[in-house]
């Protein structure tokens, strides 16, 4: 009888622990979800090419969107401006293709997508789903660009750019930390933008990954994992 009193008591003490982390997991999700708008550019293949083409899709929507999301205050202020200007956005995507020879279509939206860890050597954001434009180029099967529009983080400058390449959006592999880290007017912006606690949490030590933030990453995994599952349900019945 003692045995199964102890059993029991860990097992409530466990499902304790789980719950106040969930809550402290989304507070910070919450947090970085209201606060930031992220840029996602997805490639038509791997092709050499169709890479470059990437870029310089890139180049003319972060020109442009640095331009006019420059007066604004907060993420909220930021995807309205972003959604009165969809339409001009996808415009320049497509005149950069068409510009480069191509006659690949372009698909252009604003919405929640799901992002994997991203690492950007001095600052790390955790998986889940994020307010993001999302540019897909042709087929969309090529590796991704990613970075923040908001507050203001996506350089074309390669010496200031704070984006990585990645081979796809389901790819939450170790990867190599770009050499370029987000720099100290970056680091600024995130933390008038996020509340103490969110920031510390995607702080990157030098020592490596803090345990907070491995505590949210695998949570927003297991999630992520419950609600594929889910998904894939609802599809056969």
């Amino acid at each position: 009888m003692k045995k199964v009193k102890h059993l029991l008591l860990v097992l409530v003490l466990l499902i304790t622990a789980v719950c106040i982390l969930n809550v402290y997991s989304n507070h910070v999700m919450e947090d970085l979800k209201g606060n930031l708008v992220r840029l996602h550019v997805v490639a038509s293949s791997d092709n050499a090419d169709d890479q470059d083409l990437k870029l310089s899709v890139r180049d003319s929507v972060v020109e442009y969107t640095n331009k006019i999301l420059e007066s604004c205050e907060s993420s909220q202020e930021a995807y309205k401006v972003l959604d009165n200007n969809l339409n001009e956005i996808e415009r320049i995507a497509r005149d950069t293709v068409r510009s480069k020879g191509y006659e690949y279509d372009v698909d252009v939206s604003l919405g929640i997508f799901e992002f994997p860890t991203k690492d950007y050597g001095n600052i790390i954001l955790p998986n889940g789903e994020y307010t993001s434009l999302k540019i897909t180029i042709g087929e969309g099967l090529g590796q991704n660009w990613w970075c923040v529009l908001f507050p203001p983080l996506c350089f074309v400058n390669a010496n200031v750019n704070a984006a990585i390449n990645e081979p796809d959006a389901d790819n939450n592999t170790e990867e190599e930390v770009d050499e370029n880290e987000i720099n100290e007017q970056g680091k600024e912006a995130l933390k008038d933008n996020l509340s103490k606690t969110s920031y510390e949490v995607i702080e990157k030590p030098n020592n490596g990954i803090k345990f907070k933030f491995k505590i949210i990453e695998v949570i927003e995994n297991a999630k992520m994992r419950i609600q594929a599952t889910f998904k894939r349900a609802l599809k056969f019945r």
